[in-house]
């Protein structure tokens, strides 16, 4: 609760997850600082938006498992060494590309459970509460805008492109935010 802030949406939580059909989410969020604040908002939060395809994690997935890339092949490789190093100057190239290749490695087994066992929730996986300042059990947050339309609003970026990869017809996601003339 942040009192010394005038009022801007309904502050309410429902903290439960609902099934979504992934090939319905077609943007995401570009400006995510307010979007755990308020339940329902009013405002232009959600002119904030691009198209998911713009997104990086949406282009390793497509590379990595459309494209059969090798991480180090992929266009993106030297974006994620850079985000790797982050405000870490000292950081040498090769502990950026050794963490790079760990991160990676993760994502292409989380692609093969996907792919071999279906989508589970963070619970069912008993990796949620892993990080208490995260949204409830860490699953895909999905916004909805003024129109109706669903938008990535934070965690899940890669679990949510490899279930459209995929062609999921439902994933678990937590609704974080709706836009108040919706």
């Amino acid at each position: 609760y942040f009192p010394w802030q005038k009022n801007k949406g309904l502050r309410f939580y429902e903290k439960k997850i609902a099934m979504i059909d992934p090939k319905k989410v077609k943007y995401y969020d570009t400006d995510r600082f307010f979007a755990s604040f308020y339940f329902i908002q009013a405002g232009n939060w959600d002119l904030k938006k691009a198209g998911l395809s713009e997104k990086l994690q949406y282009k390793i997935v497509q590379e990595l498992f459309v494209e059969g890339k090798d991480i180090k092949e992929s266009t993106c490789f030297d974006d994620l060494l850079l985000k790797a190093k982050g405000t870490n100057a000292s950081m040498s190239t090769e502990d950026a590309t050794e963490l790079v290749l760990k991160k990676y490695q993760k994502l292409q087994n989380i692609y093969e459970k996907i792919k071999k066992n279906g989508y589970k929730t963070q619970k069912e996986l008993n990796k949620s509460g892993i990080n208490r300042f995260n949204t409830w059990y860490d699953e895909i947050r999905i916004s909805i805008d003024r129109d109706g339309e669903y938008i990535l609003s934070g965690s899940g970026n890669h679990r949510l492109m490899i279930a459209k990869l995929l062609q999921l017809d439902l994933v678990p996601a937590i609704l974080v935010r709706i836009h108040h003339d919706y």
